[in-house]
């Protein structure tokens, strides 16, 4: 450990190098010794010493407790008075500058070393207090905007299923005229499906279906699909480079929303570069880098849960615009931006802020105006603990419109469907589409009434699509109440934007809203023709 650096203001020559010597004695460094309060300003900001031992009275226009103030303010460096003055009108003085000692003179040495240390102390202890109420005030300031962006996206989900799924029922019998206007208004209508997916993956309810990824395989997958981006839509060249620890680095996780992460801070670490001026001749580079770190202390920005231990370090370095301490304090903030590009604003850092935090790792940021940027992401290493067994109940798989894992055209049938559904226009809506295709649809006036319904004609119905608004405790119930009928029923859940299938143990798949409707139509042929089990 490196020694303390503590400096000496005090006007009295000789009471100021008996000090230094002293505190040399203790193995403390003494980087300067000054007798002016003036001084004391100008080289504590030079020197950034760990602790100031200052006189009160001193030469000059500024006294000791003036000095100390600006000290304070400025630099957030701790300070220990000295003086041969017990009155009251001086402890007043001293109290302004909320100092971290008082030493009346003539002192002992072993008055002076306990005096340093506790003032050390306390500083440091000051300082993490701080830094874990930052810490706290921004993790409720997350949950809060969490909690809103949450509540908003699955609402607006369910609306945009609608508008959706009417769309592909009107461009089933479009002319050629509106058919353009159609493919545009299904062009936007998927655009928002994605930005309500980046809301949701910022708060997430539920758990992450994890499993054991290979870490150097995702920063791999995730340099060629950057390389490939940038490649084609840049404003500068980019150089991107891959520095990996050798042999396997693996974490407890999940691998697309990993990769989503690392992908977010590529492209802001692509923003920053883009940003910088025209004339700039640095050559623009990012560095993706993993390794596995030992930690034995672990910093105040650290998940709440985390452990000293082993971790995986995963950074994406750039030598772009770098960021001020203000934009760092906001960077993973919803819609914030730190430069001035239009698609460098929105959810892709919260995002992965919050998937981060799922995974129980925590972020680091280290930025230089006019440098780069550094930003670390830390997850715990892979426990054999975490290989548990399956549940009783498998899970059902979670479809969304992203996935292509169908290999037949077969959409049309013949089979009875029932609906069981929470809202009236899901209910219409999911009708149409598959009425439309030959279904024989049976439809609950409500969740009650669809249950009963099941009960009456279970024998004859192929599949269940159960549609709720989102994901609720009542979504257990309804499974266990249609299985309780008929233990080998075929279920279909449709919901707002899910990652996690425990709700839906007993289903055989999850299809995500909002969805097209050659997704739930290949959905459904699937589960019915027994290529999905629960």
């Amino acid at each position: 450990m490196s020694a303390k650096r503590i400096m000496v203001v005090e006007d009295e020559a000789i009471v100021a190098l008996d000090l230094q010597s002293k505190l040399e004695d203790k193995g403390y460094e003494v980087p300067a010794v000054l007798a002016t309060g003036e001084d004391a300003i100008k080289m504590a900001g030079e020197l950034l010493p760990d602790l100031i031992l200052m006189d009160i009275n001193l030469a000059g226009q500024l006294d000791g407790t003036e000095a100390a103030e600006q000290i304070h303010r400025q630099y957030d460096i701790p300070v220990v008075y000295l003086t041969a003055f017990s009155d009251q009108k001086t402890l007043e003085r001293a109290k302004g500058a909320a100092p971290f000692g008082y030493m009346l003179k003539p002192f002992e040495e072993k008055k002076l070393y306990a005096t340093i240390e506790i003032a050390l102390y306390k500083h440091q202890s000051d300082r993490e207090k701080k830094l874990l109420e930052a810490q706290l005030s921004q993790s409720r300031k997350m949950e809060a905007i969490g909690r809103l962006t949450a509540g908003m996206a699955y609402h607006f989900t369910n609306i945009l299923q609608g508008i959706q799924g009417n769309l592909d029922l009107a461009m089933l019998n479009a002319s050629d005229q509106l058919r353009p206007f159609l493919d545009a208004a299904d062009y936007d209508t998927q655009r928002a499906a994605q930005a309500l997916k980046q809301l949701l993956a910022f708060y997430h309810r539920e758990n992450l279906p994890h499993a054991s990824v290979d870490v150097r395989s995702v920063v791999s997958d995730v340099a060629d699909t950057c390389r490939n981006v940038f490649a084609r839509n840049q404003r500068r060249m980019v150089e991107l480079k891959v520095e990996s620890d050798d042999g396997p680095i693996a974490v407890y996780g999940d691998a697309n929303q990993l990769r989503q992460s690392l992908s977010n801070l590529c492209i802001n670490a692509r923003d920053a570069l883009e940003a910088l001026p025209a004339d700039d001749a640095r050559t623009a580079r990012i560095v993706l880098a993993s390794r596995v770190v030992e930690l034995q202390t672990l910093p105040a920005s650290a998940h709440a849960h985390a452990t000293p231990g082993s971790y995986v370090q995963l950074s994406v370095n750039d030598n772009g615009i770098g960021m001020d301490d203000e934009s760092q304090e906001h960077l993973f903030e919803p819609f914030y931006s730190n430069v001035d590009i239009e698609h460098g604003k929105g959810l892709s850092l919260a995002a992965t802020y919050s998937i981060v935090n799922e995974h129980q790792g925590w972020i680091t940021c280290d930025s230089t105006p006019g440098q780069g940027t550094t930003i670390s992401i830390y997850l715990p290493v892979q426990t054999d603990q975490q290989f548990a067994a399956e549940r009783a109940r498998s899970s059902p798989e979670i479809i969304t419109s992203d996935d292509a894992i169908f290999d037949t055209d077969r959409l049309r049938g013949a089979e009875k469907i029932l609906i069981i559904a929470d809202g009236d226009r899901g209910r219409r809506v999911l009708s149409a589409m598959l009425e439309h295709h030959g279904y024989d649809v049976l439809v609950g006036l409500d969740i009650r009434d669809g249950l009963n319904l099941f009960e009456l004609a279970h024998h004859d119905v192929s599949l269940v699509v159960l549609d709720l608004s989102q994901t609720s405790n009542s979504a257990r119930e309804i499974l266990d109440q249609i299985i309780a009928v008929d233990p080998d029923a075929r279920i279909l859940a449709t919901t707002g934007y899910t990652q996690d299938s425990t709700p839906w143990r007993g289903a055989h798949a999850v299809l995500n809203k909002p969805f097209k409707t050659h997704h739930l139509l290949r959905t459904v042929r699937r589960i019915i023709d027994g290529n999905a089990s629960p």
